[in-house]
């Protein structure tokens, strides 16, 4: 497990300048903000419904399969480095 960390760890580091890799974080890092500050909201108002929750889980899975074909073509530009 120490090494799967450790190899994440350096896999990160030397991709810290990669589009990709940056441009996921941010995306991952707005999603969990504006789906997380929306939740909060709508409880505020009382409680949720189910159709609500898969209704901003498929928007969630959505944005995720967006993300990975747009990942997968501009990773053959932008190559991962190992």
């Amino acid at each position: 497990m120490q090494q799967k960390a450790q190899r994440a760890k350096e896999v990160t580091k030397k991709n810290s300048d990669n589009p990709v890799f940056v441009g996921n974080a941010i995306v991952v890092g707005v999603v969990a903000a504006v789906l997380g500050w929306g939740a909060y909201q709508r409880l505020q108002r009382g409680p949720v419904a189910w159709s609500t929750i898969a209704g901003w889980t498929g928007v969630a899975a959505a944005v995720g399969l967006g993300d990975y074909f747009v990942s997968s073509r501009l990773l053959q530009k932008y190559p991962p480095k190992k």
